[in-house]
């Protein structure tokens, strides 16, 4: 079931209660990693969001649900590293895979049929389909500059090998009247998987990439925080030799399959050949504001990746020496939870508690080991 504003004043009644736990003298306990020399960091976390429908739907390629009326987007971000710090330097081995979709309902409801079946009414779809991968492997250097004690920006900066990207493009006018008629625009760049299905050459992954990351921590007084980070805040991705290809599709090729539904198989025009690719990922930009008095701290964090919006309020709880923290995003109606101590954080989110109908989810896990003091 959808997660409501009901089950949220619930949760908050029952976290803002008192928790058997020792106290923390003091709150910089949960930060005390600088006392040891190294940090050695393994992380993961994946954030997916689309408002089209159903995730699993859509990555099972399973269109049963109805489409959105507001389908628009979709996004997923994803990443797993070993990092190791010293003093004020970081360095680390990442692994990333980027989703950005950008559409509207009607192309998102032809996909659908075009899977299922047509209705029987006359439907014109505005065709609009922009969509951006990359999944690359990468080495990242960083430094955290302590302007004060109360304030520090972290720099960090990365080379990035990529091992696949794709950018599609697929534009044009569709109309249905008990025959599929239109005509569409295509222009796409792709190291594997591509519209017209071209076979691959391993040539097509020849490329490189950088990217630049900010993080700014402020404490304005001891009880606040305040964090503004930006990732991917400048990047870059070129491909010497992609394949490419770019011409018409034509949709009056029509037919009826075994069960009797409507399917088209459209013919192109057009060019297949090799070109060089430069793009850059949009920015993740986050703001966090934490204010931690004694043994409950609040929360208000706004995060924009792409088209998708998220905006957490919640409270937090000391918990022996960790802290556990709740919260709903009001962009989302999704529930937050989150647990952190010395070596381990965790936090998960989503906008259904079945997962399967989940349109929202978000996980991640920082495993750390100190030593050297």
């Amino acid at each position: 079931m959808r997660i409501t504003k009901t089950l949220l004043a619930v949760f908050f009644s029952l976290i803002s209660m008192q928790v058997v736990a020792e106290a923390i003298s003091d709150e910089r306990h949960l930060d005390d990693q600088h006392v040891k020399a190294y940090q050695v960091e393994f992380y993961a976390d994946s954030f997916n969001a689309t408002n089209i429908q159903p995730i699993k739907s859509i990555l099972d390629d399973h269109w049963r649900e109805r489409v959105n009326d507001d389908a628009d987007f979709g996004v997923s971000q994803s990443r797993i590293g070993v990092s190791l710090k010293h003093n004020n330097w970081l360095i680390a081995l990442e692994s990333r895979n980027d989703h950005f979709l950008v559409t509207n309902p009607t192309s998102a409801s032809l996909y659908q049929y075009s899977k299922t079946q047509f209705p029987d009414e006359q439907t014109d779809y505005h065709l609009d389909i922009q969509y951006k991968k990359l999944q690359a492997k990468g080495i990242k250097l960083g430094y955290q500059w302590s302007v004060s004690n109360n304030l520090s920006i972290t720099n960090v900066f990365g080379l990035w090998r990529p091992s696949e990207v794709r950018v599609s493009e697929l534009t044009g006018q569709i109309q249905f009247d008990e025959r599929i008629t239109g005509q569409a625009q295509l222009e796409e760049w792709y190291s594997h998987k591509n519209l017209l299905k071209r076979p691959e050459d391993k040539a097509w992954n020849q490329g490189h990439g950088y990217s630049w990351d900010i993080d700014l921590m402020w404490r304005p007084i001891s009880q606040l925080t305040i964090q503004a980070l930006v990732k991917d805040a400048y990047n870059h991705v070129k491909f010497d030799d992609v394949g490419y290809s770019a011409g018409a599709l034509n949709s009056e090729t029509t037919f009826r399959d075994e069960n009797n539904i409507l399917r088209f198989n459209p013919a192109y025009s057009g060019v297949e050949t090799t070109k060089s690719l430069s793009w850059k990922l949009p920015k993740t930009i986050l703001v966090n504001l934490e204010y931690n008095n004694e043994q409950t701290l609040y929360f208000v964090q706004h995060e924009k990746r792409s088209l998708n919006l998220v905006t957490l309020v919640g409270v937090g709880r000391k918990l022996n020496n960790g802290v556990i923290k709740a919260g709903f995003d009001l962009q989302n109606s999704a529930m937050y939870f989150a647990y952190k101590n010395d070596w381990f954080s965790t936090a998960i989110q989503s906008d259904d508690l079945r997962l399967n109908n989940a349109e929202v989810f978000r996980l991640s896990m920082n495993i750390n080991f100190a030593f050297g003091g």
